[in-house]
């Protein structure tokens, strides 16, 4: 079934991605309600780029726009997310059907402008993950789901991650994880439905994976990167706890792509 072959996708790689699971008259809504506040907000017009906002630093990756929080919390209290929400959410009861997963609070844009780079290179060392890795979890914490608003390619400086790296952190919390109630109340927000308990709880911290990566032999990410691109109307679904990093916006244009989380909330029981 498509459904058992969408969880058994996630759980090997880490990511699935969905193409065109959302409609074009949905995302193309969301693009335009965006753009408008963005506008409204910054007086940026995507489409008269001496409006964008440019690099101020040498060598600079990407130039990001700050304090989008209260953009995003404008849509989403005005219902522009709530068609995508359900949609997101019915995907993940369709293909997690053993497990309950709840919408984050907020929406994050993760909208950047062309920085003064002009060759595209893998990045060596801004790789991290960011959640724990509990032993013997076949299923993360939380789930990010990033959303291409319009074609979004490498160029564009995407998300890059490492496929399978939460597999390996899951053998290296194996071995090395402890029990540590910081790693578990700094997550609350994410994990606090699982009610976990430090003492019985065995993790890998964050920032414990690439260090153990690292030892012993070369980390190579320009080998095994996968990067996040894809059209208006792909879904991509990651597992944070595999290892991700930012790249360099060498584009002539935005990269538009927003992201929302869902956080476990009930796990399997087997």
């Amino acid at each position: 079934m498509v459904r058992n072959r969408n969880k058994e996708i996630f759980k090997t790689e880490g990511l699935l991605k969905v193409e065109k699971y959302f409609s074009k008259d949905l995302v193309k809504r969301i693009h335009n309600a965006l753009w408008e506040e963005i506008f409204t907000q910054f007086r940026i017009r995507l489409e008269d780029k001496s409006t964008h906002p440019k690099a101020s630093l040498d060598n600079q990756d990407v130039v990001r726009l700050n304090n989008m929080n209260p953009v995003m919390r404008k849509l989403q209290d005005d219902g522009v997310f709530k068609e995508i929400e359900e949609k997101i959410s019915s995907f993940l009861l369709e293909s997690f059907p053993d497990s309950l997963w709840k919408v984050n609070e907020s929406w994050y844009s993760l909208i950047n402008f062309p920085g003064n780079k002009r060759t595209w290179e893998v990045p060596k060392n801004s790789w991290h993950n960011d959640i724990p890795i509990v032993s013997g979890e076949e299923l993360p914490w939380s789930i990010f789901v990033f959303i291409p608003l319009d074609e979004v390619t490498i160029d564009h400086g995407p998300t890059l991650v490492i496929p399978r790296s939460h597999l390996e952190g899951l053998k290296l919390a194996d071995e090395f994880g402890v029990y540590d109630k910081n790693s578990i109340d700094a997550f609350k927000s994410t994990n606090k439905d699982l009610a976990l308990d430090f003492k019985t709880t065995k993790l890998l911290p964050v920032g414990k994976l690439l260090p153990l990566l690292r030892e012993g032999r070369a980390f190579t990410p320009e080998k095994s990167f996968k990067p996040l691109v894809g059209s208006g109307g792909d879904m991509i679904l990651f597992d944070p706890r595999g290892l991700h990093t930012g790249s360099s916006n060498v584009s002539n244009s935005p990269r538009q792509m927003i992201r929302i989380d869902f956080h476990l909330s009930e796990k399997p029981s087997f």
